[in-house]
């Protein structure tokens, strides 16, 4: 259980960069903001990683696969606090560190 993800949300990779949602769901508002879905995304701007010191790798976009099991909108999973994403194209995660606390879903 966890809570629902909406447009006011944030992020951040493993790198250290913030991440912001890019999409919600129109039609459903949680806290007055769009609710995310597993078709939401969330950008990362300015990410540091640099592994190989000679061409950058930075964390451009993270996605999810799977949200929650029991809660939807439209048919689609709605993203939780504790769905876990993968970045592309550097395969980090990115972890929420913000987001509403009113609305619960499994």
């Amino acid at each position: 259980m966890g809570y629902l993800l909406n447009q006011d949300a944030a992020g951040t990779c493993s790198h250290g960069d913030n991440a912001t949602p890019v999409g919600g769901n129109p039609r459903v508002k949680v806290g007055g903001a769009p609710v995310l879905t597993v078709l939401s995304q969330l950008s990362h701007a300015g990410c540091p990683n640099n592994p190989s010191g000679v061409s950058p790798l930075p964390c451009a976009i993270a996605m999810y696969a799977v949200g929650a099991g029991r809660v939807k909108v439209m048919g689609m999973a709605v993203l939780l606090d504790s769905s876990s994403s993968t970045n592309i194209p550097t395969g980090a995660s990115t972890t929420i560190t913000k987001t509403q606390t009113r609305v619960k879903g499994q």
